[in-house]
């Protein structure tokens, strides 16, 4: 099994890690079970090998909302339920005066440069529009909110924004699910324009 691939595909770090310490190379086949708060990692060789399967149960990786916390209805729609990492609260103004600010993040007002303003803008506009938010890589681009050549522009508008967030974890705030995809993770009533 190659955990490198894993790793590289987005699988989390608790399940490589976990990967490496129990099984190494010698599994050929990986399954994954979720339940309501554990995550099984089956472990399998083909039949001919004869080895047993090996199961490796990750209790507490599924993360539990809070109780009481509100989610958008949106978030229902399809008999789904999202997560969202932040609480921070985000406020775009898409035509501010010549050197105004152009958005403000939990109160705070700051002037973003036009490409990652442009990035942010199409991001929370996604949120807000469907309640997943989820946008893929070839849509920023065809959109050109990102060159074609490269990530550069997620990890510049992390660290321009991290300062701002409530739990100054930026990659909370913009967040990637390993399938070249990205999203603002806010609940879409915390984003106004």
């Amino acid at each position: 099994m190659d955990l490198a691939l894993l790793k590289n595909l987005g699988v989390h770090e608790k399940v490589v890690r976990a990967l490496e310490k129990t099984a190494g190379e010698k599994f050929e086949v990986l399954e994954i079970e979720q339940s309501a708060s554990s995550l099984r990692l089956i472990l399998r060789c083909r039949p001919e090998a004869g080895v047993k399967p090996h199961i490796l149960t990750l209790r507490d990786f599924v993360p539990v909302p809070a109780a009481g916390t509100a989610e958008p209805e949106a978030a229902y729609a399809a008999g789904r339920r999202e997560h969202y990492l932040c609480a921070d609260r985000l406020h775009l103004f898409p035509q501010p005066g010549s050197g105004q600010a152009n958005l403000a993040i939990n109160g705070q007002k700051f002037r973003m440069g036009e490409s990652l303003f442009r990035l942010l803008f199409h991001l929370a506009r996604e949120m807000k529009s469907n309640g997943s938010g989820w946008i893929s890589i070839q849509d920023l681009r065809q959109a050109r909110c990102i060159p074609s050549d490269g990530y550069q522009a997620f990890s510049r508008l992390r660290s321009v924004v991290a300062g701002y967030l409530l739990k100054k974890n930026p990659r909370e705030f913009l967040e990637a699910n390993g399938g070249k995809q990205y999203r603002v993770s806010l609940p879409p009533e915390n984003i106004d324009f």
